[in-house]
């Protein structure tokens, strides 16, 4: 263990922890996040860090320089989530990664080594992914390589993600009377139900990979009106990005198909970008599993499992990037316990060991050109380009 980063993580340990519980306290859903992140950038700014808000126009995000240099062997973005879920507060954690973050570049602030690290604060990853634009944008096309830490009930050196696509699906039809004259009528809410059937149906039919759910939104006023519009919404997932989007239009179908059954119309639209898969980076996974050892952590055989999506995937496609997961609950993430737990001893415990975690990974990653391009090599062979 570096016992001289320790002793510099565990200066700022305490207000961190207060920082995490503060946020916890008042939880703010994606997009919304403004009193958390000025809780964040206050804090920041108290040990002397200028700080840009927002960041490629994202409404609650920031980026600070921690350390800079003029020619840098490594340039590294540590990543921050800190929004919350609708009626469940941080069931997954991001207060506590948020304040990992923090804590691991107030770490960093110090260091002697020939490096650049920012600190960029991320919103809405539940919902519309701010990465996503930020990606386009961008925003992190000039680092080597990009970390954060999540939290579950497990740990994890890597966690590979499965990309995501949305679709809303709004079916209308004509309302009459449910009893005197249901003939006049086209009932919306049919369409939904047999696009549901449909959707089932189709699971026979796509790679194990591929999975769909949704919810009904909207499907009708009153039970003597036939439904004239209903409305769905639903995910879709898998491994890749060009398999998930060939999944997507097979659902489209499935709303086509549904409407002219039930002689309706059906309109259909993403409301958001699609979430990449995560690819975590080999040679990062590895060094961060030496220091989770170094710190007594188990690994075992957790990291063949897969997570859900996340935006932190869109930033795997432009530059290398590690997300290791740190065990504050015997809960799984979005449950009511887990969001009781991001206080807990756990959680205070987590905020210590994995700001360790990503400072020291940043520096052993610094002190060696070939892990440097090995890294490299190993992102151009998967994307197939030059970086």
């Amino acid at each position: 263990m570096d016992e001289k980063l320790m002793q510099r993580v565990k200066e700022g340990w305490k207000e961190c922890c207060i920082l995490n519980d503060s946020i916890a306290d008042e939880p703010e859903i994606s997009g919304e996040e403004e009193k958390t992140c000025k809780k964040i950038v206050s804090l920041l700014e108290r040990y002397g860090l200028k700080v840009e808000m927002p960041v490629a126009g994202q409404p609650w995000s920031f980026r600070t320089q921690i350390h800079s240099c003029a020619d840098p062997v490594l340039r590294v973005a540590i990543v921050t989530e800190y929004d919350a879920l609708p009626e469940m507060g941080h069931a997954c954690g991001h207060c506590v990664s948020g304040s990992i973050s923090v804590l691991a570049a107030l770490a960093l602030m110090e260091c002697t080594y020939p490096i650049c690290v920012d600190l960029i604060g991320t919103p809405d990853e539940e919902l519309r992914g701010a990465k996503t634009y930020m990606v386009q944008n961008g925003v992190f096309d000039q680092y080597d390589f990009a970390i954060m830490i999540h939290l579950d009930n497990k740990n994890r050196s890597a966690v590979k993600t499965l990309c995501i696509m949305d679709l809303k699906v709004d079916f209308f039809g004509k309302s009459s009377h449910a009893a005197s004259a249901p003939w006049e009528g086209r009932n919306a809410l049919n369409g939904v139900q047999l696009f549901f059937h449909a959707v089932d149906m189709l699971r026979q039919h796509v790679t194990p990979d591929i999975m769909m759910h949704g919810i009904i939104q909207e499907g009708g006023t009153a039970a003597n009106i036939v439904p004239e519009k209903a409305s769905a919404y639903m995910y879709i997932r898998g491994d890749k990005l060009t398999g998930t989007k060939r999944a997507l239009e097979m659902v489209q179908d499935c709303a086509r198909g549904a409407a002219i059954a039930t002689q309706t119309e059906v309109q259909m639209e993403s409301l958001y970008p699609p979430y990449q898969e995560t690819v975590p980076s080999r040679v990062l996974s590895d060094v961060v599993a030496k220091n989770m050892e170094d710190l007594h952590l188990d690994i075992g055989d957790n990291n063949a499992i897969s997570m859900g999506s996340t935006d932190f995937g869109n930033i795997s496609s432009v530059i290398p990037v590690v997300c290791p997961t740190l065990k504050i609950s015997e809960a799984d993430i979005h449950t009511a316990q887990f969001a009781m737990d991001v206080k807990g001893d756990l959680a205070h415990e987590a905020i210590c060991n994995g700001a360790y975690i990503i400072a020291k990974t940043i520096l052993d990653m610094a002190q060696s050109k070939d892990l440097i391009a090995e890294m490299k090599k190993e992102f151009k062979m998967y994307y197939g380009k030059c970086v």
